[in-house]
Order: structure tokens, then sequence, then C-alpha cells
């Protein structure tokens, strides 16, 4: 359902777009703003191998948007920390591992009695 309907110009167009427009500058400026802010206090000897897991952190947290998804990755990260004497940064596909597995087992879109794949349609 549309808001406007029609594509012609009318007054409550304005409002709706503003609102819109607002939104998505605070939601982008704020978090910009704090992290000028706050870049400071991170110390040098951090480097940049902080700043890429920060920027990886928030895009994650960006794709929370389930409690299965949410407890997929706390699962991963309790694993890739549990799993952290692995050599050769294993803990990490540990980690990969533990989150899909576990993402699977609590999907709820996905239907637990079938394993079979959809038959391919094989008409030329």
């Amino acid at each position: 359902m549309r808001r406007v309907p029609e594509p012609r110009p009318v007054s409550e167009q304005w409002p709706y777009f503003w609102g819109g427009a607002v939104t998505n500058r605070l939601a982008w400026q704020l978090p910009s703003l704090a992290d000028i802010v706050l870049a400071g206090l991170v110390p040098l000897s951090w480097g940049l191998g902080f700043a890429g897991t920060l920027a990886q952190l928030g895009v994650a947290c960006s794709l929370l948007t389930d409690r299965a998804t949410a407890v997929a990755g706390a699962v991963a990260g309790c694993a890739a920390v549990a799993a952290y004497a692995l050599p050769l940064e294993l803990n990490i596909v540990v980690a990969i591992a533990a989150a899909l597995a576990l993402g699977l087992l609590l999907d709820p879109g996905r239907e637990t009695g079938s394993r079979a794949a959809a038959p391919l349609d094989d008409r030329t």
C-alpha cells in the first residue's frame, strides 16, 4: 500500500519527505560525529586492526534482525573465544561452523520434515 497512491503534488508529501530525510541524515551524522569525538580515546598502539574489528562489529550488529540470528552471533563469539588457542586462527572457522549449525537449527523459516531439495525443472 502506498502512502501517496497517485503521483501528483500534494501538501502531505513534504512532511513525509522531510521526516525520512532528517531521520536518514541524523542516522548518518550522529555516529560519524561520535566517531570523530571518540577516536582520540583509542591509543595509537592498537593499530588499524582494532578499527577493522570495530567496523566489522558495526556491520554484524546491523544484521541482527531476529532472536535466532542474535543467538547464533553470541554462540559464534563464545566459540571463537573458547577456541582461541587453536593454531592458524582456526578459532574463526570454529566460530563460523558453530554459528552456521545453530542458525540452521533455529531458523524459523526452515522446514524440519523435508530434507530433499525441490526438483529441478529439466524442460528446455
